[in-house]
Order: structure tokens, then sequence, then C-alpha cells
């Protein structure tokens, strides 16, 4: 922090990067799955909700403040330490065009099938080291038929490839049809069973008559607070 009387207003895009690193911080909890379709927590952050004025004031300051005004309001706002460390650091002062930008396709079914256009509804960003090689996009998850392990409401991670191990959790599309389904995957000699983890859901059988095809694996889901 600069000393009193020789303060600077920030520059926009270091009050943008602030903004989005620290909402970014406080905004999300994150899980893993792992091959066995297991839930795994990477990592999470516990949202403590700004009230409004919290909220109007962060957005004002960062809009109108002076780099002292702006610091210790986040500093009042606490945990502060790491972003203050990458702000000034100058290796990391382009982090901002560093995050990913990942496409949100549709809505996928996690009870009945429903209709899913695979366009892009929207976008997320992710930080890159968080994110595992390959094409990558979201989906958002509709009913309840793979809790407790991926819950309603959820935006998940999908990795694109067309196999996956005996066991995982897959979006699957069913063939000539734009019906997609989140469900585990498990193989029987030729029979094909997609298999919600929820009980009260009963398993679909792959048939010839029903054939599907494997858009690719359940990575992680992130729950918006």
């Amino acid at each position: 922090m600069r000393a009193a009387g020789h303060l600077a207003p920030l520059e926009e895009k270091v009050k943008r990067r602030a903004k989005v690193n620290y909402l970014l911080k406080h905004s999300n909890k994150f899980y893993r799955i792992d091959d066995e379709g297991n839930k795994v927590k990477e990592y999470e952050v516990d949202y403590d909700l700004l009230t409004e004025d919290e909220k109007e004031e962060l957005d004002l300051l960062i809009n109108n403040s002076t780099e002292e005004e702006f610091w210790e309001l986040l500093q009042s706002l606490g945990d502060v330490e790491e972003l203050v460390t990458l702000l000034e650091t100058e290796e990391e002062a382009n982090s901002l065009n560093n995050f990913v930008k990942i496409p949100v396709l549709g809505t996928i079914a996690c009870g009945d099938p429903i209709l899913a256009e695979e366009n892009i509804e929207s976008y997320r960003f992710e930080y890159p080291d968080n994110l595992p090689n390959g094409n990558l996009f979201f989906l958002k998850t509709k009913g309840d038929s793979m809790e407790p392990t991926i819950p309603d409401n959820c935006h998940v991670l999908i990795k694109v490839q067309e196999e996956v191990e005996n066991g995982q959790i897959a979006a699957v599309r069913f063939v000539g049809e734009n019906e997609v389904t989140l469900k585990r995957v498990k193989k029987q000699g030729n029979i094909i069973l997609l298999i919600p983890d929820n009980p009260k859901y009963e398993a679909i059988i792959v048939t010839e008559d029903n054939p599907v095809s494997i858009i690719g694996k359940a990575v992680r889901y992130t729950v918006d607070l």
C-alpha cells in the first residue's frame, strides 16, 4: 500500500480483477467426483454472505476509491492476504485474462430424461489449475435422481470423451434424439445400465431399440450459493 499523500486511483483493470477474484474466492463450493463416481470434496469456500450495505459499499468503493480506501474495505471484509499478494505480484497482474471460459450447454436431466438442445446458454469462468485436460463444458442438473452424489440445480463439469469406466458417472445422449441424462454407467456383459444414485428411481436398460452415446465423463459439480 502506498503511503498517505501518494495515493492514486486504482486502474480500471485492477479494480475489475480485484472484484472478480474476491467474489469468485467467496462465492462457490466445488467438489470433485473420483473415478469410481464417488463425491470427493476438492475444496470448499464457505461464503459469508455480505449484507446489502456491504455489497453496495464494495461496488461504490471499487468504482470510486483511492488505493488506500479500497484496501481498507477489503481488509474489513477479511481474508484478503492472498488477494493482496496476487494483485501486487507482477507475474499475476493479468490473472483475469487467464481464466478459462467454459460453455454451459442446455439443461441436463437428472430424473426422467428431458429434451435438451445442445446450445450454449451461458459461460462460466474457471481457474485453469482446477481443470482437467481436454474439451470441457458444463451442464445444469434438473432433478434429484443422482442425489446424494450430485444435487439438483447445480453445474456439472463434463470432460468430452466417448467412453467411461464401469461405474463412472457420464452424460449420455439417446441416439436419434436430443434427450440427455446424467447417470452412472454399468456394464453387465452386452447390457448397459444407466443407474441413478437415488434409490427411488429405476435404472434405464440400454437396448438396440434404445441406443445411447456417451458424451463425456462427469468430473465435478459446482454449487452456487
